[in-house]
């Protein structure tokens, strides 16, 4: 059977729809576009998913909220895992809720430009203190514990039961040198949501050596432990080639 990495690293390419879990996308908006005049789109709030039919809000947003409304083809985008798809549509109402009803194919409108890779590990994460620290002091931070959902070069993904605020910066403490990335290394949550679970989906991006200065002071980073910035664009480059390997190795 074809996996969601086999048809994602074929850009723009359609694939399946069973192969996303459409779940993800409740409590969060998607936008809709009426296929014969993209110019009229709204935004809906996902309430409800069965299948390939969503449940949306029926609240009236614009004037414009009637087109899409009875038995209208239309365009569906949303974000999955920080990937922008498109999906053809029914928009229609069955017991006074606005109903999609998804055709099978989805469109990838952008690559991503380090696949994910579905591997369960244990990490654990602490927040990046706003001041200088040393080596021995990091053992006695708060660490949440935790297991990735997925991890690709350029970071992972991972759920826990506290909500972190987007942006801030985690120390992540991992067993992922198999696969040669560093023990520790400091991360950027990049999305926070609660899941249906209510638990913290959390996505974080490693952050590289070359590019610590985008993101910290020299005098802060300086002062910091060296071990912390060890993760560099050629070991990301050798982690995303250690990935594809170890999937390939699998088929």
């Amino acid at each position: 059977m074809v996996d969601f990495l086999t048809e994602i690293l074929n850009p723009y390419k359609p694939f399946d729809l069973e192969l996303i879990d459409l779940n993800a996308l409740l409590g969060h908006k998607v936008t809709v576009l009426l296929a014969r005049n993209e110019n009229k789109s709204q935004q809906f709030k996902v309430l409800r998913v069965s299948g390939n039919k969503i449940t949306l809000d029926n609240r009236k947003m614009d004037d414009d909220y009637s087109y899409f409304n009875y038995d209208n083809e239309v365009k569906v985008l949303f974000y999955y895992k920080e990937q922008r798809f498109a999906v053809d549509a029914t928009c229609t109402f069955s017991f006074s809720k606005r109903l999609l009803i998804l055709r099978n194919r989805i469109t990838p409108l952008n690559r991503r430009r380090f696949p994910r890779f579905n591997i369960s590990s244990k990490v654990e994460v602490a927040i990046l203190p706003k001041r200088n620290f040393s080596t021995e002091e990091i053992v006695n931070f708060k660490w949440f514990k935790s297991d990735t959902v997925d991890i690709s070069s350029g970071g992972l993904m991972l759920t826990i039961r506290n909500l972190l605020n987007s942006n801030s910066y985690l120390i992540v403490n991992s067993n992922l040198q198999e696969y040669l990335i560093p023990e520790i290394l400091v991360a950027q949550i990049k999305y926070n949501f609660r899941n249906h679970n209510n638990k913290s989906s959390i996505g974080m991006e490693f952050i590289l050596n070359e590019d610590k200065q985008k993101h910290f002071s020299e005098s802060f980073f300086s002062s910091l432990p060296e071990e912390l910035f060890k993760y560099d664009k050629l070991t990301r480059d050798l982690v995303n080639a250690k990935l594809i390997a170890r999937t390939q190795k699998k088929k």
